[in-house]
């Protein structure tokens, strides 16, 4: 894209190139409207110690934007009939413990299941000694294990709205049991291959690894320190997705169109709270 030919590209080129520098970690910017790619750029260092630059290819962490696909997988298990989305995680994790064994599938996507969030659960386990860092990192088992300690969730599942990490580890942890793969192959071979996002993962150490990948660090004096992993930074369904501009594209354009998933399976994760109840009953 030359940004010269475009004024609207030069101005948006203009706020990014203010707030980054050549030399410093940087970012990469993607601008869609109506299926077309209006602007992509890169900015800055993917990685102070080999001075790579991030561009279209380069792969980020994306945290929590990872539970899009974990919400996609389980709706292409809905589809094929093995996971009914009003299933309780008594018919799905049947060794839960009592108190969230009549919580649902539903509950679990629109984060109204109630559960308290595993990182408050690490602090508690952690009282006198951390048990987990940035190289101790916690699993998904682990997190499961915490929540099995539990005697209580937060509120009545299906009552109120709380964002929850807890119900994405689960859904992830959900989806390897009633597929009977691992969750990063069953997101590699239905979702990944299909769509084309072939530098897209979700990383699991030791199984797989990022290519092109960016490296994130915090300010530190002068300088900067790399602090690209957290304690929290090695669970799979609330976070562990790995992906860059062009692959963002592919999905975005599979969302549009509904490539993956119909109008009514999307209605059921993006509609809100209890509403969303309805949503598949004409299907």
């Amino acid at each position: 894209m030359r940004l010269d030919d475009d004024p609207k590209a030069g101005k948006i080129n203009a706020i990014f190139s203010a707030v980054t520098e050549d030399h410093a970690p940087g970012l990469a910017v993607l601008i869609r409207k109506d299926g077309r790619t209006l602007f992509e750029k890169g900015y800055g260092l993917a990685d102070l110690r080999t001075k790579r630059r991030i561009d279209a290819q380069t792969n980020f962490r994306l945290a929590s934007v990872s539970k899009q696909f974990t919400a996609a997988a389980i709706m292409l298990l809905v589809r094929q009939g093995k996971l009914p989305i009003d299933a309780t995680i008594a018919d799905v994790l049947p060794g839960f413990p009592a108190y969230g064994r009549q919580m649902t599938i539903r509950q679990l996507l629109n984060h109204t299941s109630g559960l308290e969030d595993y990182e408050r659960l690490m602090e508690r386990a952690g009282e006198g000694g951390a048990r987990w860092s940035a190289t101790r990192q916690i699993r998904d088992a682990e997190v499961l294990a915490l929540l099995e300690k539990e005697t209580s969730t937060k509120y009545p599942p299906g009552t109120r709205w709380a964002y929850s990490n807890s119900g994405y580890v689960l859904l992830g942890l959900i989806v390897a049991k009633t597929s009977g793969q691992p969750f990063e192959e069953f997101l590699r071979e239905r979702i990944f291959e299909p769509l084309g996002m072939n530098h897209t993962l979700a990383f699991v150490e030791g199984r797989n690894e990022v290519p092109n990948r960016a490296f994130g660090y915090s300010k530190d004096g002068d300088g900067f320190r790399e602090t690209d992993q957290s304690p929290t930074s090695a669970t799979l369904g609330d976070g562990g997705v790995y992906s860059n501009l062009e692959d963002l594209a592919k999905w975005d354009e599979a969302l549009t169109h509904h490539t993956l998933l119909n109008e009514k399976e999307m209605q059921a994760v993006l509609t809100p709270g209890p509403e969303a109840a309805d949503v598949l009953e004409s299907e």
